[in-house]
């Protein structure tokens, strides 16, 4: 269970998740080349702030989600899944660098901290995110309410 909630909660902190190969861009290269962009610092900002944020780890353990609460102050809290089951809580803070990067440092329940930065992208009014920018990088969609 150790291994399984460090690969979530690390997933979590660089915002990445499995995608459905077929309706959703696979790539970072896939989606540009269906007309979406790479959001800007002030664009991940915004779309952060205040957030409750939820998706799908991507990672080598299966059925890994999580929603978590991004402050508009940098503080973060939220809560881990496998299979639907409660693993762990997080909490910790996020900024977006000058990068434009959505950046996490959190700690879970087991106090084991995970930093990480990723980029985020936009298509068709839908949000995905990936760590590298790389144009062969996997992506993950992310979902947002308010």
């Amino acid at each position: 269970m150790r291994t399984t909630t460090r690969i979530a909660v690390a997933g979590i902190m660089v915002a990445i998740s499995s995608v459905a190969y077929g309706q959703e861009p696979a790539t970072v290269a896939d989606l540009l080349a269906h007309g979406g962009k790479k959001l800007t610092k002030a664009e991940v900002q915004a779309l952060y702030s205040g957030a409750l944020v939820s998706g799908v780890m991507y990672s080598t353990v299966q059925n890994i989600t999580f929603k978590s609460r991004t402050a508009a102050d940098g503080s973060l809290s939220g809560d881990v899944w496998n299979n639907g089951k409660p693993v762990t809580k997080i909490a910790g803070t996020w900024e977006v660098n000058d990068l434009g990067q959505y950046c996490s440092d959190i700690e879970n329940t087991r106090v084991e901290r995970f930093k990480a930065c990723g980029y985020y992208y936009k298509l068709e009014g839908r949000i995905y995110s990936g760590s590298t920018g790389e144009p062969s990088e996997r992506l993950v969609e992310r979902e947002f309410e308010r």
